[in-house]
């Protein structure tokens, strides 16, 4: 029987669908390379039970992109905003990467995701060209210089398919309704009549799963329809549309944020901090519902990784662009949640505008004049449109947990192949069960919710587990967190 398993585990990962690179576009003529270069990688799994993080190298870049359980999209395109408009009438949603692609020297490019892994050294090609593979793994890549074509990969069509696409033209929002005007465009003008759409439009109360209003809507001409919620609106709403009909699936969905009143706020500024420590902003969680920090960003640049914890209500997070160096400067941050820029804040002291983004949404911004090198190592705390000097004090303190005696992590070393150093929890008078999340700094969960249920627990990084740093996030039951920073070697 073991040996028949082992077969059967062969087996399933011989037949594992693979994410593989099947498009690179480094040298675009139409648009500034900032804007019209991308990559495309298709077949991408968002099943795999050890970790849902796509990783992409570029030379000697490493990005995490985590891909949620739910996404439908197998086909991810990349480039450097949240849409490609290489091709006016097919503009494509595009997942962020920061690093230019080369255009007069060979790239080296590699995506992995669990035990998949799928790499291509590639010259230069031709200026507006792309290089395109015509053959799907497990046979050999073979590339091919043609004109791009993104998204179209794994759609088994060109850039003649019939593509239509969704705007929201105004936003009218009180106390008492939400309401949203919307567009239906289409790459084939009179064209509604002989591709039928329907428009899907769904309501949902921000911090819940379940949706409070469903609407269909059969299109047939170009101008604008009204969206209206019939209920009594909450004051953070999300509403999600989706189009059905077209060939060209990948942008018929747009999301967007209603609200009264901003859902987060800046709370707290260090655009000029003590030196070597790195720059840094707070922001709080207005709302009483727990908001996904995957959703929040600094709007001029993407996150290093995405999260999977929530932000709690009234809760607390900090962004900066070294989140090694603020732990060093203020260790007491290691219980509050921290997210890193993929590049600089680079906030200026002569002056400047720091903008925090949700869902890719501007919802709130801060204004500075020049600072006078007296006031460096100070922050400012955000008091209603002014800005107050203030100690630093960066996060927030948890809830105070019941339980007396903490759980304590026994070494902060933890080896992959040395038994005697292996992560080893001990949590002192254990009366329920504790759960147990083991993460990296970039997004990858190595251990999802482990149930703990003696005072000793121990584990052993997996081989697919990297070193470096990571965090342990114990769970009481008295919903209570401890987060325990550690590191991982071979």
């Amino acid at each position: 029987m073991h040996t028949l398993f082992l077969w059967l585990s062969a087996l399933a990962l011989t037949v594992q669908a693979c994410p593989w690179i099947s498009e690179v576009h480094a040298d675009p003529t139409q648009l500034p390379d900032a804007q019209g270069e991308f990559f495309e990688i298709v077949n991408i799994n968002t099943n795999i039970s050890s970790t849902d993080t796509l990783r992409i190298f570029l030379d000697a870049d490493t990005l995490g992109i985590f891909i949620p359980t739910d996404e439908e999209n197998s086909t991810q395109v990349f480039c450097h905003q949240d849409s490609l408009r290489l091709l006016p009438a097919f503009p494509v949603p595009c997942k962020l990467f920061t690093k230019a692609l080369p255009n007069t020297r060979p790239l080296q490019i590699a995506a992995t995701q669990g035990l998949c892994r799928d790499t291509a050294y590639l010259e230069p090609a031709q200026p507006g060209k792309s290089w395109q593979r015509t053959t799907q793994p497990p046979a050999q890549a073979i590339w091919e210089k043609a004109e791009p074509t993104p998204g179209f990969a794994a759609q088994g069509s060109g850039s003649n398919a019939y593509n239509a696409w969704i705007s929201i033209d105004q936003i009218h929002q009180n106390s008492l309704t939400h309401s949203v005007v919307v567009s239906v465009h289409d790459s084939m003008p009179q064209s509604f009549t002989e591709h039928p759409l329907k428009l899907i439009a769904k309501w949902q109360q921000l911090g819940t799963q379940e949706f409070m209003q469903n609407d269909t809507q059969p299109i047939t001409q170009a101008s604008p329809l009204t969206l209206e919620f019939r209920g009594t609106p909450s004051p953070w709403m999300l509403l999600h549309l989706e189009l059905i009909g077209d060939e060209y699936p990948l942008d018929n969905r747009l999301d967007t944020l209603l609200f009264d009143s901003p859902p987060l706020r800046i709370s707290e500024v260090a655009p000029c901090p003590a030196k070597p420590w790195p720059e840094w902003f707070e922001v709080t969680n207005l709302t009483p519902y727990p908001i996904n920090l995957a959703d929040i960003s600094h709007c001029k640049t993407m996150l290093d990784s995405a999260s999977l914890e929530t932000l709690a209500p009234q809760g607390r997070a900090v962004i900066t662009d070294s989140r090694t160096k603020l732990l060093v400067a203020m260790p007491g941050l290691a219980q509050t949640p921290i997210l890193q820029t993929a590049q600089s804040l680079a906030l200026s002291n002569s002056g400047d505008t720091l903008r925090l983004c949700f869902q890719g949404h501007t919802i709130d911004s801060v204004f500075w004049k020049s600072l006078s090198t007296s006031t460096c190592g100070q922050s400012f705390r955000v008091a209603a449109d002014s800005l107050v000097h203030t100690t630093p004090s960066p996060g927030w303190q948890p809830k105070v947990s019941s339980y007396r005696y903490p759980p304590k992590l026994l070494t902060r070393i933890v080896s992959k192949t040395n038994p005697a150093h292996e992560f080893h929890v001990r949590i002192p008078l254990l009366d329920k069960p504790w759960s147990l999340d083991i993460a990296s700094e970039d997004g990858s969960l190595w251990l999802r919710s482990a149930k703990i249920e003696t005072t000793e627990f121990t584990w052993t990084p997996p081989a697919h587990v990297h070193i470096g740093s990571a965090l342990a996030v114990l769970h009481a039951p008295d919903s209570t967190q401890t987060r325990i920073p550690f590191v991982i070697i071979p």
